[in-house]
């Protein structure tokens, strides 16, 4: 799924401008896009994204859904056994993981 989305991320502004410069006289190089990943640190917990939502891909008119987890990331036993939530979009038709959000 390819489409012009407005993005504002730190990281995908830098690569932006940094291509804009070395292609301002002569077209060398060209933008391979972005999966649009971010990350932050909110009220003590960590918040993490990359790709798309399913409300995002549904609407793009793709057959999605998604499946979810709550659980460890480790063993319980083993320290900083931290819980975790994560939701894996997924395109139904072919199995391409669309996007996760954790």
């Amino acid at each position: 799924m390819q489409t012009d989305v407005y993005m504002p991320l730190a990281s995908q502004a830098v690569r932006q401008g940094a291509l804009a410069g070395i292609n301002v006289l002569d077209k060398r190089l060209r933008s391979i896009g972005t999966q649009s990943t971010t990350g932050m640190l909110i009220f003590g917990r960590t918040l993490a994204c990359s790709g798309v939502t399913l409300a995002m891909a549904l609407d793009a008119g793709i057959n999605a859904t998604k499946v979810a987890y709550k659980g460890s990331y480790r063993p319980d036993f083993m320290p900083n056994a931290h819980k975790v939530e994560i939701e894996l979009v997924y395109d139904r038709n072919s199995r391409k993981v669309l996007g996760v959000q954790l």
